[in-house]
């Protein structure tokens, strides 16, 4: 797998300014020095200039990345899969889970999201029945296959994910069985 560089300065925009320039999104082969845009005019990079590339999955050919777009205080999240070729996007799908989406419960940690282009599938964290679970996705058809965590309880972070095991290990909170919410346990769900 290649890494991802993100080369970039950081520069902070004065209000006597005026507007900043359009932000701008390139797709370089380190090999052929080819490259392609990608159409980032709806904010698409912001979070990975907060976040790094932690939100940034390859698929094993190098034909396509996957990018989650989740601009914080929305109410709507996207898995974006982008052709390293062409540039074009799609949405894989679509949280719309208003009037706040949070892709982790806390604001300074990173975003409960894995994606598995090996497995065709992606775990995304979601508050969408009142606790916050793991959902699986599929990459091909972006239907949401089943809910992989349960329980009264909030998913915090993601330990592991084994995909041979088709396991993952994650700290939650909960108080169903009297204990304290705010303490983290270790739970295991396939």
């Amino acid at each position: 797998r290649r890494p991802l560089v993100l080369d970039h300065a950081w520069r902070v925009q004065l209000e006597d300014e005026g507007p900043p320039p359009p932000a701008q999104c390139r797709v370089i082969d380190l090999d052929t020095g080819t490259h392609c845009d990608v159409d980032v005019t709806d904010g698409l990079i912001d979070q990975l200039m907060l976040n790094g590339s932690s939100e940034v999955t390859w698929a094993g050919d190098e034909r396509r990345l996957y990018v989650f777009h989740h601009p914080q205080g929305g109410a709507r999240a996207a898995l974006v899969e982008i052709d390293a070729i062409t540039g074009a996007r799609r949405d894989v799908f679509v949280l719309d889970e208003g009037p706040l989406y949070e892709a982790n419960q806390y604001l300074y940690s990173l975003p409960l999201v894995h994606v598995s282009p090996a497995s065709g599938e992606a775990l995304v964290f979601s508050q969408r029945d009142g606790w916050g679970h793991l959902y699986r996705y599929d990459l091909a058809s972006g239907s949401c296959l089943n809910r992989v965590t349960d329980g009264e309880l909030v998913v915090r972070d993601l330990l592991h994910v084994d995909e041979s095991r088709r396991e993952v290990t994650y700290l939650a909170g909960t108080a169903s069985d009297g204990g304290n919410p705010s303490w983290r346990r270790v739970y295991r769900a396939g």
